[in-house]
Formats: structure tokens, sequence, C-alpha cells
């Protein structure tokens, strides 16, 4: 399941949405969080949960809420993504923001504790970016040729 297949699918629930009964929609709903549940992606995930939460306030029908701990560590993730500065900066931010979701998800109920931890995947990509970014050199090594040859 890629997010193409649950945005297609999304599509055809809203297009189709008012002429379903309330059985109908509820089950439609539940196969939306199932498939968001198995995009690979956690920013994926995150944006289908949001889509099937506006659809669900477009119908009238309540929303789950979000645990405090996946509340939290979302809210982690975000800062972290967003900060700006230094590069150096922005790494040490990012560093303490994957340790604090971490922590998170340590002490979260065991079926949230996967969840909460796979927020840190694109903290770890940007980290990676950054410090591959701030280590590579910005001319050529002495004897960087000798070692192709």
């Amino acid at each position: 399941m890629d997010y193409d297949q649950f945005d297609a699918a999304y599509g055809e629930v809203l297009a189709g949405a008012r002429s379903l009964d309330a059985t109908a929609l509820e089950s439609e709903v539940s196969r939306l969080r199932a498939l968001a549940a198995e995009l690979p992606s956690p920013a994926d995930q995150q944006a289908a949960h949001l889509l099937i939460a506006s659809l669900e306030d477009a119908l009238g029908r309540p929303q789950p809420s979000l645990s405090p701990e996946l509340a939290a560590a979302i809210r982690i993730q975000s800062t972290a993504q967003t900060t700006e500065g230094t590069p150096a900066d922005r790494i040490q931010a990012i560093r303490e923001a994957i340790n604090q979701i971490a922590a998170i998800a340590n002490t979260a109920p065991p079926t949230e504790q996967g969840p909460i931890a796979d927020l840190n995947e694109p903290l770890h990509l940007l980290l990676d970016s950054l410090t591959s970014a701030t280590s590579t050199p910005t001319h050529p090594q002495p004897g960087a040729d000798d070692a192709r040859n």
C-alpha cells in the first residue's frame, strides 16, 4: 500500500459518503484507517489520519482522540523538523528530539510504542542529511585521485 493507493480509496469514499448509510460509512472509515496503518511512512500515516479525521469532521462523526503520549511525540517531531539555526544547532535539536521521542515510546502503552517510535524515522533521515552535509569536504582531499587509480 502506498499513499497514492490510499488517496484513491479515500477519494472513492469521499465521493460516495453522502449516499452511504451510517453502518456502511463507518465500515468505509474503518477500512480507511486500516489502509492508513499499512502505509510504510509515518509521515504518510499521519497525513492519511488527518484526511480521515477531516472526513469524519465533515460528516459530523466523533473523531478518535490522540493519546497524550502520541500528541506529545508529534509536537516534538514537528518542532525538531522546523528548527532553524546553524546546522550544528539543528543537529543538536534533532538528536534531543529523537531521545525525547524514544523515551515517550518506552513509557507509552504497548499498542502505541511502535507508532511513536516510528516518528523518529524522518528525524533520523534529516539528521543523516545534515551530518553528511556538514562533514562533506568542500575541497578535494590530497591524494583523493590516487585512491581511484
